[in-house]
């Protein structure tokens, strides 16, 4: 049984997330209430997402779950793209923009 309005919400969750992330590099002159407000809600998508992702785990994997072949895809498919993209392009903004690596790992 699909729950679609629970993947849209998913969805947003994870827009939320990339939005959090792109408004690291925005001027931080969010002064007014409403600047910061918009600004966190954004920024904390990261827990709506955790929540849909558990919700959605228990739903598909509750009786079939096997923890080491579920880590091994999740590897496969998450954490091995992620690396190979992030990784050179930590090193060549590192190497191009020492003051922004400053500021992500200063």
């Amino acid at each position: 049984m699909r729950l679609t309005s629970i993947e849209h919400m998913r969805a947003i969750a994870i827009l939320m997330i990339v939005v959090g992330h792109a408004s690291y590099f925005a001027p931080a002159d969010a002064t007014d209430h409403a600047s910061g407000f918009v600004k966190n809600l954004v920024q904390g998508g990261t827990t709506c997402f955790v929540f849909v992702s558990g919700y959605m785990f228990h739903h598909v994997f509750h009786d079939r779950y096997q923890f080491r072949p579920f880590m091994t895809g999740k590897f496969r498919t998450v954490a091995a793209p992620y690396l190979f993209i992030s990784i050179p392009l930590i090193i060549w903004t590192s190497i191009r923009q020492p003051s922004l690596a400053d500021r992500l790992f200063g």
